[in-house]
């Protein structure tokens, strides 16, 4: 593996952890249940990885399992690492804003780049109904004809 990338990685899970263990109280609670495989700093280093690497979330899986088993020997499936990520959403989002003020200096090497889809509206009923009638248009995919 690249340097960078081991470094970046690094820096990334170790800041984490850091505002995780000081951010964990007022918003994440304890679930009952046996104790999760994955901590929840690495799950959160993955997807913001991920984000960074625009790829697919199955991809993302992919790509650590075979690039960074040394730093994470133990991955989840893929339904569980997305259910993960869904319940710690809102942390997420902290700690995003945390790592950007971090990472803010103009000396800084790295910036932080947000590339989540954001769902649109679409013109439902759009030939029937004139609400929106100047400001929808066919979009050009696979669901808009």
């Amino acid at each position: 593996m690249d340097t960078e990338v081991d470094t970046f990685l690094v820096a990334v899970y170790t800041e984490i952890d850091t505002l995780l263990q000081t951010t964990r109280a007022p918003v994440h609670p304890v679930r009952p249940g046996p104790r999760p495989t994955m901590a929840d700093s690495e799950v959160l280093t993955l997807l913001l990885i991920g984000q960074g690497r625009g790829s697919s979330e199955r991809a993302l899986l992919r790509w650590a399992a075979s690039q960074l088993p040394a730093y994470f020997p133990v991955l989840l499936s893929q339904s569980a690492f997305n259910r993960r990520v869904r319940r710690l959403g809102p942390l997420c989002v902290q700690l995003m804003l945390a790592l950007a003020e971090l990472l803010a200096g103009p000396t800084s090497p790295y910036q932080v780049v947000d590339t989540t889809a954001v769902p649109l509206a679409r013109r439902c009923r759009g030939t029937r109904h004139r609400l929106f009638a100047d400001e929808a248009a066919v979009g050009h995919g696979g669901s808009d004809h």
